[in-house]
């Protein structure tokens, strides 16, 4: 629980950075002057305004949190559709997808360099990508037509977030299946199903588990 709090904390200095100036020049001089204008008044209730604080503090960081969250997931999702579009089109003049691979699209420079660490993907909050064929990304087989984009890993709640996160039409177009893997079976949400796409929110909630998932977008 502290190493999560600390870790909310180093996001949240790192968010405020841009606006690091005008917290100095400006809100901490009108904060200083109100304290000086009502000294008396904090001084007689410090207690209660130290009890009536820390919860404030609390929730503040558990809503930077859940939003800072929400931002990641949005932001890594239009991520990983721009890395699927580049591996099609690397792939665009030939039969299948015979052969994608992470390491091949690495090799290649397909992936973009700011999403790359010692030749893994990385994305936003830490969130690792692999590409290839099944939970275990291995190099696509011949003639296949599709390829899946794998995020191992994942914790109940991100699961559920990025299971659940909202796709453009686009997004949806080049859908062909998503999948929820881990130790209890799988989930595979298909067009028509009986577990049906797009995945609407709160349904993968029996399917991801507590404990490690991994979720795969099979991509036409």
């Amino acid at each position: 629980m502290l190493d999560n709090i600390k870790l909310i904390y180093r996001k949240f200095l790192n968010d405020i950075k841009p606006y690091w100036s005008r917290i100095c020049n400006v809100y901490i001089p009108r904060l200083h002057l109100f304290i000086n204008e009502n000294k008396d008044f904090l001084q007689t209730n410090k207690i209660f305004i130290v009890k009536a604080a820390i919860p404030c503090l609390v929730i503040v960081l558990l809503f930077y949190s859940c939003s800072s969250s929400r931002r990641a997931v949005t932001h890594n999702i239009t991520t990983i559709f721009e890395i699927a579009e580049s591996a099609r089109t690397y792939y665009s003049n030939k039969p299948d997808y015979w052969g994608l691979s992470t390491d091949i699209l690495v090799n290649n420079n397909v992936i973009p360099a700011q999403n790359l660490q010692d030749k893994n993907i990385v994305l936003e909050d830490s969130i690792h990508v692999l590409l290839g064929e099944g939970y275990l990304a291995a190099p696509v087989s011949p003639r296949m037509l599709t390829f899946d984009i794998v995020i191992p890993n994942l914790n109940k709640a991100k699961c559920m977030a990025y299971a659940e996160a909202e796709l453009s039409e686009q997004q949806l177009l080049v859908l062909d299946k998503l999948t929820i893997y881990n130790d209890e079976g799988n989930a595979v949400y298909t067009w028509g199903g009986e577990n049906t796409l797009p995945v609407v929110k709160y349904s993968s909630k029996n399917f991801c588990i507590n404990g490690a998932n991994t979720l795969i977008w099979s991509l036409k």
